[in-house]
């Protein structure tokens, strides 16, 4: 009876030994996976800031030796403006507050027009009465003037000391004048053309103009 039950037990064992090595071949079996589709990732736009320009006081102040639009501020309480730095011509440094050469602008204006300025920087333009007596009152000018007619000639004056003043002064002419760069752009000779009498001591329309200050 003893001899059986052992041969029970060895039995069982047996049986439990196939089971186990069954198991184990089938956790040894390679798995298989199934392919996956990549999932497209999105990404959220990062703010982007526009660095604040470089604000000077003049246009004397410019490092660059390039002609160009630059941000002045005439003191810490007022707010910046842009203006136009001639830094190639006459030493550089200068502060244009007119320009004309193909009469693409149109400068039969009002007066708040002329006070506040108008046309575009690189093109032709007005600065404005208003920027240029607070940059003049506050410190010294020259002034340059140079003028072209529509045949090529080419000339200029310099004048060594140049101020807009208030807005309470004033100034008349009657029946004549020496100077009218402002005037219609016309190539004609006449007193309602642009024309500049210093030049050729006559009222010849010019086809080019660009009046420029700079501090003394």
């Amino acid at each position: 009876m003893l001899l059986n039950r052992f041969d029970d037990v060895d039995r069982e064992l047996l049986e439990l030994q196939m089971e186990l090595n069954e198991h184990r071949e089938e956790v040894e079996l390679p798995r298989t996976t199934s392919p996956t589709t990549p999932q497209p990732t999105t990404t959220s736009p990062q703010p982007t800031t526009t660095p604040r320009p470089t604000v000077y006081t003049s246009c004397k102040d410019v490092p660059a030796n390039a002609s160009g639009v630059y941000h002045i501020r005439i003191h810490s309480l007022t707010a910046p403006f842009k203006v136009y730095c001639e830094m190639d011509s006459f030493e550089g440094g200068w502060i244009v507050m007119q320009h004309r050469f193909d009469g693409s602008v149109d400068f039969y204006r009002n007066w708040d027009e002329y006070r506040d300025g108008f046309g575009e920087l690189d093109n032709e333009f007005w600065l404005g009465l208003e920027h240029v007596h607070q940059l003049t009152t506050r410190q010294k000018h020259e002034l340059i003037v140079e003028v072209k007619d529509f045949e090529g000639n080419y000339g200029y004056d310099r004048y060594s000391l140049f101020i807009v003043g208030k807005l309470m002064g004033a100034w008349w002419y009657y029946g004549c004048s020496f100077a009218n760069l402002n005037g219609p752009y016309a190539n004609i000779t006449d007193l309602k053309s642009m024309y500049y009498y210093y030049f050729k001591g006559d009222h010849r329309g010019m086809s080019y103009s660009r009046m420029m200050i700079r501090e003394i």
